[in-house]
């Protein structure tokens, strides 16, 4: 199962799990933040955990 943002991980360590670049995972979250209209990691985080999908795949 791929990394969520809820797990805690740094960016540097979804990277690694996925095997992309950091610049990449950072890309991947502040999209997801834009189109969920969600300010910041903390708030996808929880997002995540509600749904308890993870948002990275």
């Amino acid at each position: 199962m791929p990394p969520s943002l809820d797990s805690g991980l740094t960016d540097a360590e979804i990277a690694h799990r996925l095997v992309i670049a950091i610049p990449t995972v950072r890309t991947y979250i502040e999209r997801l933040s834009t189109k969920l209209a969600a300010r910041g990691r903390t708030k996808l985080a929880i997002i995540a955990s509600q749904y308890k999908a993870p948002l990275t795949q």
